[in-house]
């Protein structure tokens, strides 16, 4: 009697117990949002900020006018005839 209960107990115990190192500690928890976050917004600022090397156009104008022109060079080299 008294050893099954001390097997059961050991048992218990060996599933019970965890590493250190598989412990975080709770200052890290939630971390990866406060990077995305300010990873993203900073990504954002730098694409609506105008540049004055740009012509005072921001860095996402300047990829929308580039798409554009190119665009319309592809539409006029395939309506040419063959």
């Amino acid at each position: 009697m008294v050893k099954s209960v001390i097997t059961k107990l050991q048992q218990k115990q060996r599933y019970n117990l965890k590493s250190p190192c598989s412990r975080k500690p709770a200052r890290e928890s939630g971390q990866a949002m406060y990077e995305y976050v300010l990873a993203t917004s900073v990504l954002i600022i730098a694409f609506i900020t105008p540049l004055p090397m740009l012509d005072n156009m921001s860095l996402l104008d300047y990829i929308v006018a580039a798409f554009k022109a190119n665009h319309s060079a592809y539409i006029y080299a395939s309506s040419l005839p063959s």
